[in-house]
């Protein structure tokens, strides 16, 4: 794991685990990794595909795993005004 996380985050910087947990169709393990940005913060998601082989995409078999409460966005507004 911490190969990958020196791989896609700067060795040595800020980068630090903000949340684990297990899949839960197949139980496989996942853990977010977050760093700061000037304008906040970068994440990635690592799960665990066995044997200690940690990627940044879930395990064959494993469908989508972010849920929408972690992966908010601004919506655009809408006007009302018919003219």
């Amino acid at each position: 794991m911490r190969c990958e996380v020196e791989r896609w985050f700067c060795a040595g910087g800020k980068a630090r685990v903000s949340r684990f947990g297990r899949i839960y169709p197949g139980g496989s393990r996942y853990v977010c990794v977050r760093a700061p940005l000037l304008s906040g913060f970068y994440s990635l998601y690592f799960f665990h595909h066995g044997a200690g082989d940690w990627r940044i995409y879930p395990p064959w078999g494993v469908g989508p795993s972010i849920v929408y409460s972690s992966a908010v966005a601004p919506h655009p507004r809408v006007s009302s005004n018919h003219a």
